[in-house]
């Protein structure tokens, strides 16, 4: 994250890193001790997290159509 952050990578990168991190701090607060809150702690930041990499895949899917030329006009 913070090599990201020296190198100047996208924001969208440097979010699906912190949320990365998040959800192992979350992970080992649950398992470490086994409460209800702990469990949201665990499962929230992965549902977030996938949110962000499907978001990211779909801008990325964007760019290609936009930037491919249908067969037809090549």
């Amino acid at each position: 994250f913070i090599r990201g952050l020296h190198n100047k990578i996208e924001n969208r990168f440097l979010l699906l890193l912190l949320s990365f991190g998040i959800v192992g701090l979350g992970s080992a607060y649950f398992h470490g001790t086994l409460t209800h809150f702990g469990q949201m702690a665990d499962e929230l930041p992965m549902v977030y997290s996938m949110i962000i990499w499907w978001f990211m895949l779909l801008e990325w899917t964007n760019s290609i159509k936009q930037t491919t030329k249908p067969m037809h006009l090549i």
